[in-house]
């Protein structure tokens, strides 16, 4: 019904297996240390049994991903995470709309009225739509990790500096433009 693999998540190997057709399903909740990472599980579906069973399963991979970053993942390389929510396929609709209360918060923190932390519920809710219902991934790679690590991860600028090797007031100018390009496209 299906071919699969496991191995430890590395952008790039996920990325190979992807373009192979290959579907994220599982992401360990635990480093293997012997391995130094955390393991992944790909499949790549041969009957529509597999398939409905891998959509599901990808389904709650994201919600995992979205909902327990900052406990279950907080110590995963955010541009990792970024590279599996962008390979899981999309839901068909779009949900409700932006909450005009998120959407007036949001423009306070970029004319910098209002602090990251005051506006992080709204920046969870964009980025869950993002990554939950957008067919297209406008977004830089950088900047979706820039708001994985801060908004899901729980991370600090700091911190979030480090993982991707800038600076953390570019970390957050990242943040700044991302949340432009979302607020003009949904």
């Amino acid at each position: 019904d299906w071919v699969g693999s496991s191995f430890s998540s590395d952008v790039r190997v996920i990325q190979f297996w992807v373009k192979n057709g290959f579907i994220p399903v599982h992401l360990s909740s635990r480093k293997n240390e012997g391995l130094n990472g955390y393991s992944i599980i790909v499949i790549k579906p041969l009957s529509e049994l597999a398939s409905k069973i891998s959509s599901r399963a990808s389904e709650l991979l994201r919600e995992k991903i979205l909902r327990t970053s900052h406990q279950v993942y907080f110590n995963v390389n955010p541009l990792t995470l970024d590279t599996i929510l962008r390979s899981l396929p999309v839901k068909d609709t779009s949900g409700e709309i932006l909450p005009e209360e998120y959407k007036s918060k949001l423009e306070a923190y970029l004319s910098g009225y209002l602090p990251y932390n005051a506006v992080a519920d709204a920046v969870h809710y964009l980025l869950y739509k993002y990554f939950t219902y957008s067919r297209e991934r406008f977004l830089d790679p950088i900047e979706e990790a820039v708001l994985i690590a801060r908004t899901l991860q729980g991370k600090s600028w700091y911190h979030i500096s480090l993982y991707l090797d800038i600076k953390p007031r570019i970390a957050e100018e990242y943040m700044r433009s991302a949340l432009v390009k979302l607020l003009g496209k949904m």
